[in-house]
């Protein structure tokens, strides 16, 4: 996947979050169904961050989480819903 594969409204495969799935897992799903490793695809992304330095679970952001909310066609609640701050 290129730069141009996000360059749309949604991911070529927007696979959805599993039942009680945290981020990290949903991402890496999303990453390998797109041919990447991880950190590559979420650099894609968000260029100007550094996803897997830390806990991602703990620590997205709305913004972070509103973009791939976009990108696979589900809502911002869904997606807040995979962090470990939904647990709080």
């Amino acid at each position: 996947m290129s730069n141009k594969g996000v360059s749309g409204q949604l991911l070529p495969r927007h696979i959805k979050p599993q039942a009680d799935e945290l981020l990290s897992s949903w991402l890496t799903r999303l990453s390998l169904a797109h041919g990447l490793e991880p950190r590559a695809f979420c650099t894609i992304l968000w260029p100007a961050k550094q996803i897997w330095v830390g806990d991602i679970d703990r620590r997205a952001t709305l913004d972070m989480l509103s973009i791939l909310a976009e990108k696979t066609a589900i809502s911002r609640r869904r997606a807040f819903d995979t962090t470990l701050s939904a647990y709080v």
